[in-house]
């Protein structure tokens, strides 16, 4: 039989497709990793842990393990635990929303009366929960950069001024923006209550405490430098003139050729040797200064919440081992 070229080609790519095919995996449905494996397994840990502990009556040890529970794996199930134990505890805001999750996600999957069980909880919440208002006063909310949050939570621009529903006790409202002083107010809210948080100004920042005593520190140093620069200069003059008073070859007070040259000499040395120690107190003031004030401006903290009731102060010290300063701070 006779092959022509065609036949060889289509012979050759007919073996070629065959091998490709087997040699394909064929797609398989990943079996769960470790890690998930171990997140399940610690959810479930976290969960019968929650029960045990709502059966013995702690109800906020039980909400923490019904939380860390459902972060690891939500469940319907571990949900509907929470809400409970956030009704128990009169978190009615918060039993509110994890119970119509609940209704939602049972009636998609079918489980009518778990989803008609939620709903109805969350119905007879809906009178007993509070509601706050942060209302941001026009040229607050016009400022840049800035940001609103309730207890550590952003809450959006679109919500500021609206009622919004938030379980009953104590409520910590923070307004920072870029140039200006951090704002925060914490109210309490009653349950059933609408409370209204008003935002009304922004003032600017104000230097705190230790850097105020840095500033102060720096100019004690900045005036003892120039203290110290100034009688320095003196003490140069008048030494020059306790040698000129000489007149002689050898260029010093002590080693005048006339006894009136040592009189003049020795007084101008001793008036010298007065400027010279004032300038090195000068000096070394300044430079205890300075130093204190680096340590303080460098070591403040950046925010500029600092305790309105600190003070801080440099004194002088003079003693047996020479002359310094000492940082002190006063409440």
């Amino acid at each position: 039989m006779i092959e022509s070229p065609f036949f060889r080609a289509s012979l050759f790519l007919g073996i070629a497709g065959i091998a490709a095919c087997a040699s394909t995996p064929v797609a398989q449905t990943p079996e769960p990793s470790e890690a998930q494996a171990e997140t399940g397994g610690t959810a479930e840990v976290l969960f019968d842990e929650g029960v045990a502990l709502a059966d013995a009556g702690k109800l906020e040890e039980a909400c923490k393990k019904f939380e860390a529970s459902e972060r690891l794996e939500h469940a319907p199930g571990t949900l509907l635990n929470l809400a409970d134990c956030y009704e128990k505890t009169q978190r009615f805001s918060s039993a509110f929303e994890a119970y119509n999750k609940v209704a939602v996600e049972s009636r998609e999957a079918g489980k009518t009366a778990r989803a008609q069980e939620a709903r109805s909880r969350a119905d007879a919440l809906k009178p007993r929960i509070s509601k706050l208002v942060i209302d941001v006063a026009p040229d607050v909310a016009a400022v840049p950069g800035l940001v609103v949050k309730r207890n550590g939570t952003l809450v959006n621009s679109p919500l500021w001024g609206q009622s919004v529903p938030v379980d009953a006790g104590e409520q910590t409202i923070t307004v920072s923006a870029p140039g200006k002083a951090p704002w925060r107010e914490t109210i309490a809210v009653r349950e059933a209550e609408t409370a209204t948080v008003r935002v009304k100004a922004l003032d600017d920042p104000k230097i705190p405490g230790q850097r105020i005593g840095a500033i102060a520190a720096g100019g004690v140093g900045v005036a003892g430098v120039v203290v110290g620069s100034v009688f320095g200069l003196l003490a140069m003059s008048k030494w020059s003139d306790a040698v000129d008073a000489c007149k002689g070859p050898a260029e010093s007070p002590t080693s005048c050729s006339t006894p009136k040259g040592v009189a003049d000499a020795s007084t101008l040395g001793s008036e010298a040797n007065g400027l010279a120690t004032i300038s090195t107190v000068g000096f070394v003031l300044g430079g205890a200064g300075l130093a204190a004030a680096g340590i303080l401006w460098f070591t403040a903290p950046r925010d500029a919440a600092a305790p309105a009731s600190a003070s801080w102060r440099v004194l002088p010290v003079v003693g047996p081992a020479g002359v310094g300063g000492v940082v002190q701070r006063s409440f």
